[in-house]
This record gives structure tokens, C-alpha cells and sequence, in this order.
């Protein structure tokens, strides 16, 4: 075979192997891979081929809940999910670990085995080798830390005995080894709850699934509530908020009850109080951090006392470990505002398991899940966005209209494309892009029992809700960040548009010991200071307060 032979025939081989890809304009989805019909019993629409080798026949299953990373290499990552084997098993756990190549559009098997139930090698707590690894399960936290190592904490791997965990893993993206790094290997563990505040390396949340999540500034893992399991008299919902230090390998119960089914504490809307705390629920991906570490939390629901959704959005700050309610209702079953897609006054309804994430302007987006309606709850596709800087939502597309999608040709881009109903989906940000990346998750079949998915899509996400979100100019919003707390020497202070701010230090007699004014991004000396915990005030040039709570001098 001459050279232009050879080039001609590898040509047509890639061609063979990747499918035509437009590129997508502003709002448009894009069906890549997977197939357009739901799951359950069937999983035929799968395959793992040879574990290492990237292949454009590659195929996830179809599961419900599975656990995503991003990593620095832009592939992205998944692992395990729910999945219907065989009816009478109920969920059963993916236990393949799998990456895809958002270049190629290809999967690649990297990990796990390619069959229904949960393969977990333990090991010994601390020491990892080739053959740890955390198995197939669902509803976990993940996260990834400064380094880009990936972690997962607890989930489940069944449905039929709801056996959840909390053991923590850590996968080390230059060796690729897992690492079981904290917890238990044991099901229903009630955990070590410890003092309040108090770090210590016997502590251990309990076994949960479909927990909330984030991660600070400074590397630390953060999770609140979930679900215990079925095993209690009641409905074993957690509303606990936990700390994880990676460097010191040690959890902190921070806020909320050790107790289960515990009720929220609203108190006033818009105001931080140390009272506050949301009520126990589950949801697992409907949580964002804004540009100044903050952490957000909307939606979820419980069993107990009875089926109950909420629409609440809450704040939370770390600094003075406070939580503040701030949006949507203190009355569960909330089934929100909805007049016309981009209008102002848009609220969400209550929900659970719908999929959120913050683009690369601080904006909050969701997609999905299972929510409340006029005709009860219903599984739905709708898209939304939120505006932290003035408090708006934005409905920008969706229904709960099992008939409102539509795949279109795989790889092509069009304005009609739009995918299925759902909850319990994946979703992959690329900064980098701007673009957003859905897998899988389960919805209903003409109301029949949940079926799962294994189609992936990509969004580019809509810039025409601008003017409802209120991005029509410079923010003027100003928000301010402080750390690292505790500190030693120096504090550092991170603020946006502002000029001629003063901060105040005090003592806990009410006493100033340190009063210095700054712009923008500052730091400020305190290794003069004795160990201990102090008042922070920070006002602008107009004496408006901006920032106020504690920090720790160690």
C-alpha cells in the first residue's frame, strides 16, 4: 500500500470511528454518545472493551447517581452508579471506573470490572496499592482537591438493603492508586461525632448516601446531611455539617444535630444566626461555592414525617460557621413561580436530585430533577440559573413534559435538541470552555417504574437570560473573603470594587488591637497577636460594614 493509500485508508478509519461534530452556538444542546432510550433490565446499550485502551465503541451503563470528577488532564471521570440488573435486586452498583476524552469523544475503561455489583478491596486504612479500590456504589460525595487527586466519601451500593457507608478515599492522579484514608469498612456505621468544633482523628461522620458537598479555599472537604438508610424507625435523614482537613487527616462536626430527622431553623430571612440550620434531607448535587467561599444549598427532601420537598436556599460561611436562609420558602412543598422562560420573578419549585454548577462568572446553574408540580411531583428537565450577586432566578428552559425533548443526530448541534426528563444525572463544568458536560441519571418511562440513562450530552450554556439575572453591567455588589482562618502570621483579605475599606480587629473584651485600611486584595500582619480567637469588622470608606465574624490566631 503506497503513502497516499495508507493516509487515505486511516482517514476513512477515523471517520469510521468518530461521529461528525458541529460546533454548538449559545443555548444548544448536543447528544455525543450513549443511547436515546431508557434502561432498566436492559443493558445491552454498554460497552467497557479493553480496560486502558480508548475506542469510540465505549460505552458507559446506564445507571442512576454515579460519582464524576474533572481532572487537570480535562478528562472526565466517572465511577459506579446505580443500575438495574435484575429487578428482584433492585439498584445494584457499576463497579467500572471509566474517563472520557472530550477531544476524541471516546471512553476509555481505566478501573473496577465490567459487571453489576460492588467490588470494594479495602486494604489497610492508610496504605493503598493496586488492588484497593472503593467498588461500585452510588449517591457519594466527591470531590477534587488542589492538587487534583479525586476523593469519595460513603454512598451505597444496594437498594434492597440500603447499606450505606462512610469511609473516605482518595484516587492519586500521578499513581493512580486509591487509598482508603478514613472511616470504617463496616455498613450502618453511626459514626464518632466527638465535641462540636473540635477536630480529632477518631471523629467519622455516620454511613449516608446522597449527601450535599464542597470544598473551601484551603483544601478542607466539606459534606452535610443525607441519608442514613432505611434500618431506623423513622426516616434516618442527617443535617450534620462536617469538615475533613486532608493535611491532618481529621473530621470536625461543625454545625447541625447529631440527631436524626431533625427539623430546619429558619429564623429571619436574609439574616445569619448561629440558631440557623437546614432541615435533614437528602439531595446530593444541588450545592455551589461562590467566588469568595461561601457555600450554597437548595432543594432536597426527606420521608419523615411524611414525602416533604423544599425549595429553600441557604448560605453558609465558614468564617463564623453561621448559616442564613435566603431564598425560596420556609413551607415544604413550595411549587414555586413560573411565568415565562427569562422573566423576572422565576422561583424553582421544590425538588431533589437535580444537578448544579457555577460557571466561570460566579453564576449558579441547575438542571433537572425530581420536583413538585401543580399535578404532584413529577420528573423533570428543567434549566435554570441563579444570580448570587442580586438574589434572582432565571427559568431559562424545560418542563415537567415527559414529551419536551428531543436527541436529534448524534454530534450535531441544533436548537431543538434538548434531553430527557430526569434526576440523579452528572454533570462535568470545563472551565476552560465554558462548556457542560450531562450523563446519565434515571426518569420515568409513560409513568412506569425509573429507568435509568447512559446518553451524554453537551451544553453551551445560554447567555440571553442575561437581563433577568441582571448582568447588565458591572456588579457592584461587593463580596469579601478572609483567610486563611486559623492563621498564624498573616490574614489575607480578597475583596472586588472596593477603595479605602478599614479593618478592625478586637479582642473578645470589645477591645481594638489592630484598626488598618485597604483596597481590593490586602494583607494583614497578625503574628504580633496572642493565640486566640478574635472579632473581625471590615466597613468601606462610607462606614458600611461589609464583613464581620471571627477569626482564630494560632
Amino acid at each position: 500500500m503506497n503513502k497516499w493509500a495508507r493516509l487515505i485508508f486511516l482517514f476513512a478509519f477515523f471517520l469510521n470511528g468518530m461521529i461528525a461534530i458541529t460546533k454548538a452556538q449559545s443555548g444548544q444542546w448536543t447528544w455525543m454518545k450513549g443511547d436515546s432510550t431508557y434502561g432498566n433490565t436492559d443493558q445491552t446499550f454498554n460497552s467497557y472493551g479493553v480496560k486502558d485502551v480508548p475506542d469510540s465503541a465505549n460505552t458507559p451503563p446506564k445507571v442512576y447517581a454515579p460519582m464524576s470528577w474533572i481532572g487537570k488532564d480535562r478528562l472526565l471521570y466517572l465511577l459506579g452508579g446505580g443500575a438495574v440488573g435484575n429487578p428482584q435486586f433492585g439498584w445494584q452498583s457499576n463497579d467500572a471506573f471509566m474517563s472520557y476524552d472530550i477531544n476524541t469523544n471516546t471512553w476509555t475503561w481505566v478501573g473496577g470490572n465490567s459487571w453489576l455489583g460492588a467490588t470494594v478491596i479495602y486494604g489497610t486504612k492508610g496504605s493503598g496499592d493496586n488492588l484497593t479500590y472503593p467498588g461500585g456504589r452510588y449517591g457519594s460525595c466527591t470531590w477534587v482537591d488542589n492538587d487534583g487527586n479525586f476523593w469519595l466519601f460513603g454512598g451505597t451500593f444496594s437498594s434492597v438493603y440500603y447499606a450505606p457507608v462512610n469511609d473516605l478515599w482518595k484516587y492519586d492522579i500521578q499513581t493512580k492508586i486509591w487509598t482508603w484514608v478514613s472511616g470504617t469498612n463496616l455498613i450502618n456505621d453511626v459514626g464518632t461525632y466527638g465535641m462540636k468544633g473540635v477536630p480529632d482523628t477518631a471523629n467519622a461522620p455516620s454511613s449516608r448516601f446522597l449527601a450535599d458537598n464542597w470544598i473551601d479555599k484551603e483544601g478542607n472537604l466539606w459534606l452535610f446531611g443525607g441519608w442514613h438508610g432505611s434500618d431506623g424507625p423513622n426516616g434516618q435523614y442527617l443535617n450534620d455539617l462536617w469538615k475533613y482537613d486532608i493535611k491532618t487527616n481529621q473530621w470536625t462536626w461543625m454545625n447541625g444535630s447529631s440527631q436524626i430527622d431533625q427539623p430546619g431553623i429558619y429564623g429571619i430571612k436574609g439574616i445569619a444566626d448561629s440558631l440557623n440550620t437546614p432541615g435533614a434531607r437528602e439531595n446530593n448535587q444541588l450545592h455551589w461555592v461562590d467566588s469568595i467561599g461561601n457555600f450554597y444549598l437548595y432543594g432536597g427532601n426527606t420521608l419523615y414525617p411524611k414525602v416533604i420537598m423544599f425549595n429553600d436556599l441557604w448560605k453558609y460561611t465558614s468564617i463564623t460557621n453561621e448559616w442564613t436562609w435566603i431564598g425560596g420558602s420556609d413551607i415544604w412543598g413550595d411549587e414555586g413561580i413560573y411565568t415565562d422562560h427569562c422573566a423576572p420573578g422565576n422561583t424553582a419549585s421544590a425538588r431533589e436530585q437535580a444537578t448544579g454548577w457555577v460557571d466561570k462568572n460566579g453564576i449558579f446553574w441547575f438542571f433537572a430533577g425530581d420536583a413538585l408540580s401543580k399535578g404532584g411531583v413529577s420528573i423533570t428537565n428543567e434549566l435554570w440559573k441563579y444570580n448570587p450577586y442580586n438574589n434572582t432566578w432565571s427559568w431559562l428552559d424545560g418542563s415537567y413534559d415527559f414529551y419536551h425533548y428531543h436527541y436529534g443526530k448524534q454530534g450535531i448541534s441544533s436548537p431543538e435538541n434538548y434531553p430527557h426528563t430526569r434526576f440523579g444525572c452528572t454533570i462535568w463544568y470545563d472551565s476552560s470552555s465554558n462548556n457542560v458536560w450531562m450523563f446519565g441519571g434515571t426518569g420515568n418511562y409513560h409513568l412506569l417504574d425509573d429507568q435509568t440513562l447512559n446518553d451524554l450530552w453537551k451544553y453551551v450554556p445560554d447567555t440571553a437570560c442575561d437581563v433577568a439575572t441582571g448582568n447588565m453591567g458591572p456588579i457592584e455588589f461587593v463580596q469579601v473573603s478572609i483567610y486563611p482562618n486559623p492563621a498564624t502570621d498573616q490574614l489575607h483579605i480578597e475583596a472586588l470594587n472596593i477603595h479605602n475599606a478599614t479593618v478592625t480587629i478586637l479582642n473578645l473584651f470589645g477591645q481594638v488591637v489592630l484598626k488598618q485600611q485597604f483596597s481590593d486584595n490586602g494583607s494583614i500582619d497578625i503574628s504580633f497577636l496572642p493565640k486566640g480567637m478574635y472579632l473581625i469588622n471590615i466597613r468601606d470608606e462610607r462606614g458600611n460594614v461589609l464583613q464581620k465574624g471571627k477569626v482564630v490566631k494560632e
